[in-house]
């Protein structure tokens, strides 16, 4: 296994559209955080309606941690 860092989460273009939209600063995740919220996003194929689903509550949930 390699250790993490040596494989650093990348944020997929539809989701760092939204994320800037609603002025979220993914750069400010911790890489446990970032590999949990995209690994649950990564789950639903790109431009499918369960995506969608999944960027919006996303945003949700990190609006209101803010």
């Amino acid at each position: 296994m390699l250790p993490h860092g040596w494989r650093p989460p990348v944020i997929p273009e539809d989701f760092a559209q939204a994320a800037a939209a609603a002025g979220i600063d993914t750069d400010a995740w911790s890489e446990p955080e970032a590999r949990q919220l995209l690994t649950f996003l990564g789950e639903a194929r790109e431009g499918s309606p369960v995506r969608a689903q999944r960027i919006k509550a996303i945003i949700t949930a990190l609006a209101e941690t803010r």
